[in-house]
């Protein structure tokens, strides 16, 4: 019996080598290398393997690697969000899902600081429009009165930076970065592991309802 499906879920011949099958011969056309001939457990092995891949392939194009703008497929993406930036753009996208602001937020950008390793995130509004402006100010505010909750290393917006210094503080690369487009925060090594952020994203909703209604 031959496993069906198409080239590129054949498993690679390493695993054929791993798994006792290397007198195995791949079959002609489409099809995976014929298994009647294998042990067992090394068929067993080599059907999870299948299914494994099956379950990728409804990612669609996350397993199928589809870039994404850096160039990096989705799944890389993924598995390089810390939890902490990773609950923080939940919370965020939670607020903010049926309005314009913060419609956009990435946490891994591969060799850029912090969000290599998918500890930083970057909420994006802007200070060149006065609205967004008005409303990242007070989330700006928000992070630093939650620090010991949130457990970031540093904000950065606008030119200024909070950290372990203290702040606002003229951030040192602003001429090159000024974060006017967005509001960055980072976490070292321990902070981004927080996995909740209890009572942040009602705290967020008052932000926003605030700035709605100009109160």
């Amino acid at each position: 019996m031959f496993l069906k499906g198409p080239r590129w879920l054949w498993p690679p011949a390493q695993l054929s080598v791993a798994f006792g099958l290397s007198g195995c011969q791949p079959a002609r056309g489409r099809n995976p290398p014929d298994v009647r001939g294998a042990p067992f457990l090394s068929r067993c092995a080599l059907l999870a393997v299948r299914a494994r891949r099956k379950r990728f392939r409804r990612d669609g194009a996350a397993y199928r690697g589809v870039s994404t703008d850096d160039g990096y497929p989705l799944w890389r993406h993924q598995i390089m969000e810390q939890p902490a930036p990773k609950e923080l753009k939940r919370i965020f996208a939670s607020v903010f899902q049926d309005t314009k602001y913060c419609q956009k937020m990435d946490i891994f950008r591969p060799h850029h600081g912090p969000h290599h390793d998918g500890s930083a995130i970057d909420i994006y509004l802007s200070a060149d429009d006065p609205d967004e402006k008005e409303l990242a100010d007070a989330i700006v505010q928000l992070l630093i009165q939650e620090k010991l909750l949130v457990k970031w290393g540093a904000v950065i917006w606008n030119r200024l930076t909070w950290d372990g210094r203290g702040g606002p503080l003229p951030y040192e690369q602003a001429k090159t970065m000024p974060h006017r487009e967005h509001i960055h925060v980072e976490w070292g090594e321990k902070g981004r592991l927080t996995l909740e952020f209890p009572g942040l994203e009602e705290k967020l909703k008052e932000v926003f309802i605030a700035h709605k209604y100009g109160l």
